[in-house]
């Protein structure tokens, strides 16, 4: 969600790919940026990055929730060119094979 002040600021939190408390590092390659709810939902496991194609996946029985609703099947695409580069995608395949 792009949800911003008067003064544009955006409402952003920074979800780790894999937990620090679970051994992940509090580098930008185990972060991404997220909305409360959306990054709520990443920490519950309700969707994950297919690290193959970069495809959102929810999990059934969340897909019409409101705030996950069409995110099902969307490609992550980082707005600045090149982010998604600093993503570890081994992070993304061992949280991908815990989501599926």
């Amino acid at each position: 969600m792009k949800l911003a002040s008067k003064a544009g600021v955006y409402e952003c939190e920074i979800a780790h790919i894999v937990q620090v408390f679970e051994k992940g590092k509090d580098d930008v390659g185990n972060v991404l940026p997220l909305c409360r709810t959306h990054h709520w939902a990443f920490d519950e496991h309700l969707w994950g990055i297919d690290p193959n194609c970069m495809r959102i996946s929810v999990k059934k029985g969340f897909r019409d929730e409101r705030g996950l609703q069409g995110l099902h099947g969307s490609v992550l695409k980082p707005e600045k060119p090149g982010a998604e580069s600093r993503l570890d995608i081994e992070l993304l395949k061992a949280r991908w094979s815990s989501f599926i």
